[in-house]
This record gives C-alpha cells, structure tokens and sequence, in this order.
C-alpha cells in the first residue's frame, strides 16, 4: 500500500506505514499548562491527574465550547485537530492516509472530520468504514455482524452481502458498555480480591490505582493463558483468579451478546474484545478478528477506497472475498493467539509474525529486538502456548490455547 493508513478508534489510534503498524495513540489528552500531551503518556496519567484529562473529545466531537474549559482549546474538534498533529509528528509525517474511521461517526462528525483533516499537513486519500475494511474479505454471502470496542461505547455493524459487495446497513452503539465501563467493573473485582486477601485497597491512592489500570492488559493475557496468577501493587500481593473475573464481567457480556440476533450466524469480534472474561462463552462462534485485519482489508480494496482529495467518499461498501487472514473462533481450541494491549509500534520494535503448518514464528526486523518470555529474539523462532512477546518495553501479546469446556490451559 503506498499510502499510509491512519484507523481510528479512541481506545487507541493506529498509524500504519509500509505494512508495518508504526504507532499506537489511545484518545487521552492531558493538560500540562497550555501544553497538551496526547496518547500512551496521556493515558497514564490519567488516575494522577484526572482533572487534567480529556478522553471523550473523539466520541464527542463537535464545536459546541468544552464544559469544563479545557486549556487553549475551545472545543473538542480542536484537541481532535491537535491529537492528529501529534500522531503525524510522532509518526515522521506523511504525505497521503488512508483513513479507516468507525461507522458510530454521525454525518455531521465526519464532516467535521473532513474539515479538520483540511488543516493537517496530509492529504488524505480515501475514507472508509473501519467494519466494512476488518469484514469484507471474510464474507461470501448473506449477513454479518461486527462488534467493536471503543472507550465509552461499544458499537454493533450490520453487514450484508448484495450482488458480491459487502454493505453496510446500520450501526447501533451500546452505550457504556466501552472499555472504560470494563476496566472499572475489572478493576472493582480486582481491588475486591486485594481487600480481602491483604486488607489493602489500591483505590484508596492515585498511584495505586493507576499502576492496577496500567497492568490490566497483560494481567488479563496471563489469566487467560493460566486461569491464576499473582499481582503486585505498592507492596502487596493478591491472588487473582479468571474465574472471578468472568464473574465481574457477566454483566457486559449479557449486553453484548444480548445487541446480537439469536440467528446471527457471522459475527466478527474487533481484536481487543479479547479482553473481555466471558465473552468466548458467551459468543462461542463468533470469530475474533486479529490487530491487523482492519489494515490487511484496506489493502486489499485501496483502490476502491482511494477518492480525489477534492471528493472524499466515506466508503461503506466493498468488494466480498476470500478471508485475508486466520480467523479463529472465539471460543475454539485453536483460539492460540489474542492481542493484550495496544502497544506503540515504530522503528525500534519492528517484527512480523507468521503462521504456516499450524505454527507461528516471530521474525525480528531492523533496530531494538522484540523479547520472548524475557529474552531478546534476533533470529526466527518459533512460538508456542504461553509465550509473552515484549517489543519496546511494553507488552503486546500472549500465545495462548484454549480448551473449551476446561477453562483457561497452559
């Protein structure tokens, strides 16, 4: 693909480049006098700091004036404006996107979008759906369902198969059933276990709490792959288990599940739906969608996408075909690897992951080498079950397999 693609999703905004995912933006920002910081930085302070937080400026977007005021900006188009600077910046610039936005976008949104894309020092070179790009290439005939997760809100697209194009032919959101209602339900489980394993509430301080929130992601990867494992925070130590966290989320799972048709035969679920405890039982056939469909889509159809910059289309039909990667079921035995957390990606952290003959391996590329349980990887090596794989220091995946019926095996 020569261009770049920038998928947009507030749980954390992805800058593709040359096939490669260059850098991962989550929508926080943080006031730091008449500064902003935008992203993973932004994202980890948001428990020290939550009066300086803004998350909801991408599910929000408009020009009504913020409420609170907000620093410089004078509404929430202009932190959507100054985070998209931010992700070009940190990406090295580009000179062309492709953009994959959600379809929960309303029309005057993307025509704010649009407007505000004109000030940014790009052009852009096609809009499309991001659940017609993550499906399309999976969808023969008849109807499917995508579920995605975004911070405040999840959101379900229904697809349909008309004369070999897959359409899109509505959008419902699920109000506060987005990562951060789970995050909080997971963390209350969590802090539940601590109190009365150790009679210590990481609540009770800022920074204990934000350390929880930070360790989720790779707390949940390690519970799916071994159903218990311990977790420290300022010094004390609990025992947690899969089980009781399945329990905390049974609520989400019901409305999730609940928004599907008892007749949907295809459903995709968006990778960080991975992280939802319950949600492979609750949606045992639903197929879980790996980090890079929605990319892998978008190349296969850049030409469809791709529009005059002077008449941008938002795209919201494609072609149908054969499905561009492994689809694995949410809840099948070959259910081996799920994405943990949106990780930034760039130049120091290059890697590729290929499956052939039912196994994976990791290829490192160019710069820092990726680590595997620890260690650093600079020649192919095969992964396997329970492998944690670490790029640029932060962790980005666990290998896993699961046995249905058992529960969470090594």
């Amino acid at each position: 693909m020569s261009a770049g693609l920038l998928d947009i999703n507030d749980c954390g905004l992805h800058l593709w480049q040359d096939g490669e995912r260059i850098l991962t933006s989550p929508g926080y920002a943080l006031l730091d006098g008449n500064r902003y910081h935008f992203g993973p930085f932004a994202q980890g302070r948001a428990r020290l700091q939550p009066r300086n937080i803004n998350h909801r400026y991408w599910w929000q977007l408009s020009t009504a004036p913020l409420q609170p005021g907000f620093g410089p900006c004078r509404h929430s188009a202009d932190l959507v404006h100054a985070h998209l600077e931010a992700v070009l910046e940190q990406g090295g610039g580009h000179r062309e996107l492709l953009l994959a936005a959600p379809g929960s976008m309303q029309s005057e949104q993307l025509a704010l979008l649009l407007g505000i894309i004109e000030q940014c020092d790009f052009t852009l070179a096609g809009l499309v759906d991001r659940a017609v790009a993550a499906v399309a290439g999976a969808v023969h005939q008849g109807s499917a369902w995508f579920l995605e997760l975004q911070l405040h809100q999840a959101t379900l697209t229904r697809l349909q198969v008309l004369d070999g194009q897959l359409q899109r032919h509505s959008v419902t959101p699920i109000p506060g059933a987005g990562w951060l209602a789970l995050q909080d339900s997971l963390g209350d489980a969590i802090a539940g276990a601590f109190i009365s394993q150790t009679r210590f509430d990481p609540r009770r301080k800022a920074g204990s709490e934000q350390a929880l929130y930070d360790q989720l992601p790779e707390l949940l990867g390690r519970l799916q792959a071994t159903g218990e494992d311990n977790l420290e925070l300022s010094g004390h130590q609990a025992r947690l288990d899969w089980s009781s966290l399945v329990e905390s989320c049974r609520e989400h799972c019901r409305r999730l599940a609940g928004s599907l048709p008892e007749a949907s035969a295809q459903v995709f679920l968006d990778y960080r739906l991975a992280l939802l405890p319950g949600l492979a039982q609750a949606l045992p056939d639903a197929r879980l969608l790996g980090i890079e469909a929605i990319h892998q889509g978008v190349m296969r159809c850049e030409n469809e996408i791709r529009c005059e910059p002077d008449h941008v289309v938002f795209t919201t039909s494609l072609p149908a075909g054969e499905a561009p990667t492994e689809l694995v079921s949410a809840g099948a035995a070959s259910a081996r690897e799920a994405p943990i957390v949106d990780a930034p990606a760039g130049e120091n952290s290059r890697y590729r992951i290929e499956f052939q003959d039912g196994e994976y391996t990791l290829y490192p590329g160019g710069g820092e080498p990726p680590l595997v349980n620890g260690k650093p990887v600079t020649a192919a090596l095969p992964l396997h079950g329970g492998d944690r794989l670490q790029a640029n220091g932060a962790p980005l995946l666990i290998l896993q397999e699961v046995v249905p019926g058992n529960g969470p095996q090594t």
